[in-house]
């Protein structure tokens, strides 16, 4: 048998991440991305690490939309592949996505020093 959410319910988990993301970190990285999110990385270079909003994303119909985040200069040159989530502690991490599928980057090519930023950010919890 299959779990269906309601709008309610997918609604209230989204608004349990924005809690446990509020004043975390969005960590960009190359390489390829990990089996899960609570998977080590293995030879995955962080680009640049921006810091998410006290209310982090909006959400409508369990569909999680990044506010403004600051973009930030790239501390490593890479391929961005993949980001994680990290709570305000800097370490639990909530969960990763796809760069380029949920969230699109000014580029996916960072080189050291250039500015990254989020151009748009979606996150939808499935019903």
């Amino acid at each position: 048998m299959a779990l269906n959410m309601g709008n309610a319910g997918v609604n209230a988990e989204a608004g349990g991440l924005n809690t446990a993301a509020a004043n975390g970190y969005l960590a960009i990285y190359s390489g390829s991305k990990p089996a899960t999110a609570d998977t080590a990385l293995s030879g995955n270079t962080l680009l640049a690490e921006l810091t998410l909003p006290a209310s982090p994303f909006s959400t409508v119909n369990g569909v999680m939309t990044a506010a403004a985040i600051t973009p930030v200069s790239a501390g490593n040159t890479g391929t961005a592949s993949f980001y994680r989530v990290y709570e305000s502690d800097g370490s639990t991490c909530l969960w990763q996505g796809d760069v380029g599928a949920e969230m699109t980057l000014n580029s996916s090519a960072i080189s050291s020093g250039a500015q990254v930023s989020v151009t748009s950010w979606t996150h939808t919890i499935p019903k």
